[in-house]
C-alpha cells in the first residue's frame, strides 16, 4: 500500500512537470507575438484618438476663422478660408457664397466691400465708388464663388441648402444680365435640390419662378448710377400708394390717401336750397339765448 502510494506521488510529480514545461515553452513560442500584437492595437487606439483630436481642432479652426471672414465682410478673406479648409464639413461652400454675395452687394450699391459710409449710406471717399468696369468685374467674380460652391457641393449628399443657395445666386447674376432662360435653368437645379431635400418652401419657391420666366426680366444696368437703390433718406416716398402729397392751396400741409368722390343722395330726395322751402328744417335752430340781466 505504502509503495502504491509513492508511486502514485512520483507519477503525478512527474505528470506536473511535464505540463508546466509545456506551458512554458508555449509561452516561449507565443508570448512575444501576442504582446506584440496587443501592443500594435493600443498603439493603433491612441493614434485614432490622436487623429480624432486634430481633427476636431481643425474643424474648429476652420469655422472660427470662416466667423471671423464673414463678420469682416473681406471676399478675399472669405476666398482664404475656402481654399485652406478644403474638405472641412461646408466650410468651403459657405465660404464661397458669402464671398459671391459680397462681390454682387457692391454690384448693386456701386460701392468698394468694406467701404466706410455716412450716416445717408453713401461712401465717404469718392475713389470708394466703383466705376462701370470695376462692377462688370465683381459681377464677373460673384459669378465665379457660386459656380465654385454649386460644383463642390452638387454630388455630395446632405449639402443640398449650399447647393441651393449657390444655385440661387447664379440665377440672380443672370438676372441682372438680362438672361431669363439662363436664370429659369437655375431656378429648376434649385427645385431639384429643394425637392430632394425636402425644403418645401424652396420647392414653392422655385416653381413659382420658373412659372413666371415669361415675364420680363429687369436688369440692374451697370452704367446707369440712377438705377441703383437710393440711399436710405435720400428720397421721399411720395411715389408709394397712400403716401403723403401737398395739396394745392395750402402750401406744403401734407394729406393722407387720394380725393375722395362726392356723396350722392337718394335719388328723389334734392339737396333743399337755401332759399326754398324746407332747408330752414335741415337747419338745426339754434339753442335760445339767455336773457341779458341789464336789459329791462
Amino acid at each position: 500500500m505504502d509503495e502504491r502510494l509513492g508511486q502514485i506521488k512520483e507519477g503525478a510529480g512527474l505528470e506536473e512537470s511535464r505540463i508546466n514545461t509545456e506551458f512554458v515553452d508555449f509561452l516561449k513560442k507565443w508570448s512575444t507575438p501576442a504582446l506584440a500584437l496587443l501592443a500594435a492595437a493600443a498603439l493603433a487606439y491612441l493614434g485614432l484618438q490622436k487623429l480624432e483630436e486634430r481633427r476636431q481642432d481643425r474643424a474648429d479652426a476652420a469655422f472660427r476663422e470662416y466667423e471671423a471672414a464673414a463678420a469682416s465682410g473681406n471676399p478675399d478673406a472669405l476666398i482664404r478660408v475656402a481654399s485652406e479648409f478644403d474638405g472641412v464639413g461646408a466650410v468651403k461652400a459657405m465660404a464661397l457664397i458669402d464671398a459671391g454675395d459680397v462681390y454682387y452687394g457692391a454690384v448693386l450699391s456701386g460701392i468698394e466691400p468694406g467701404a466706410p459710409l455716412t450716416d445717408q449710406g453713401e461712401p465717404e471717399n469718392d475713389e470708394d465708388r466703383l466705376t462701370d468696369d470695376e462692377r462688370e468685374t465683381y459681377l464677373g467674380r460673384a459669378e465665379s464663388q457660386y459656380q465654385a460652391a454649386f460644383d463642390a457641393t452638387r454630388t455630395k449628399p446632405g449639402h443640398e441648402l449650399h447647393a441651393i443657395s449657390a444655385a440661387y445666386g447664379l440665377a440672380a447674376i443672370a438676372e441682372t444680365r438680362a438672361e431669363p432662360e439662363q436664370a429659369r435653368e437655375w431656378y429648376e437645379k434649385v427645385f431639384a435640390f429643394a425637392s430632394k431635400g425636402g425644403y418645401a418652401a424652396m420647392v414653392e419657391d422655385a416653381k413659382e419662378r420658373i412659372l413666371n420666366r415669361n415675364e420680363a426680366v429687369v436688369p440692374v444696368p451697370l452704367n446707369d448710377a440712377s438705377a441703383q437703390p437710393p440711399a436710405p433718406g435720400s428720397e421721399p416716398n411720395a411715389a408709394l400708394p397712400g403716401a403723403l402729397t401737398p395739396v394745392e392751396g395750402l402750401g406744403e400741409t401734407p394729406v393722407m390717401g387720394p380725393e375722395l368722390p362726392p356723396i350722392e343722395q337718394p335719388a328723389g330726395e334734392p339737396t333743399p336750397e337755401p332759399d326754398q322751402p324746407g332747408a330752414d328744417q335741415a337747419t338745426e335752430p339754434a339753442p335760445d339765448e339767455p336773457p341779458d340781466p341789464q336789459s329791462p
